[in-house]
């Protein structure tokens, strides 16, 4: 689902469940209300009234800035992709798709290491109780589970690296914010840096019952 054009050294293979790397449980199974129409924009609300509400990372939330006022486009999720423009230097935020955060764990001292920006190797903390291993993000494949055919191909990011915690009933929220940088709190008090992250496609064919109503949350 990602342009041949929008490709950064890297092929994103789209692996069964089973087989996946990253499993990321049905959308099925999710709380992702149905709101957003075709081709409509899904505005940006406050935490305290949004669908997906930024829990706590280390019992603290996830300071973002140049939240309100903002509108993510979101073309067709019924058997459709969702765009997500360039995030240059900008940060994406390990978001959830329910009522919570995707759980990440002390991440002073938790499993998720992101070693130097290149050829950084992202440990994931449990997923339905087992580890998932990362992918080498720099010049690798970023291997992406299959759910209810579909799949969320995220990009090969150049010089940079996501954590990935729990992605019990999960994905990694995308949005469309240009040059805003998200601090992750509880994160060593630094961001997650990512730079040239192309494009994060969600293919539609798993939302067949539910729209992504996310916020301009990077991620």
């Amino acid at each position: 689902a990602i342009p041949g054009s929008a490709q950064m050294e890297s092929v994103i293979p789209v692996n069964d469940l089973m087989d996946s790397r990253i499993p990321v449980i049905d959308f099925m199974d999710s709380a992702i209300p149905d709101s957003a129409p075709m081709d409509s924009l899904i505005p940006v609300n406050d935490f305290m009234d949004s669908a997906n509400p930024v829990r706590s990372l280390n019992d603290s939330a996830i300071p973002v800035s140049a939240l309100m006022n903002s509108v993510i486009p979101v073309s067709a999720l019924m058997d459709s992709v969702m765009p997500v423009c360039a995030l240059m230097d900008s940060v994406i935020p390990v978001i959830n798709l329910m009522s919570t955060a995707i759980p990440v764990s002390d991440l002073m001292d938790s499993a998720i290491t992101v070693s130097a920006q290149n050829d950084s190797v992202i440990p994931v903390i449990d997923v339905m109780d087992s580890v998932i291993p990362g992918i080498d993000l720099m010049d690798s494949l970023i291997p992406v589970i299959d759910f209810l055919d579909s799949a969320i191909p995220v990009v090969c990011l150049m010089d940079s690296a996501i954590p990935i915690s729990a992605l019990m009933y999960r994905v990694i929220p995308a949005c469309a914010l240009m040059d805003i940088a998200i601090p992750v709190s509880a994160l060593m008090d630094s961001a997650i840096p990512v730079s040239s992250l192309i494009y994060i496609v969600i293919p539609g064919s798993a939302l067949m019952d539910s729209a992504i109503p996310v916020r301009t949350l990077d991620g």
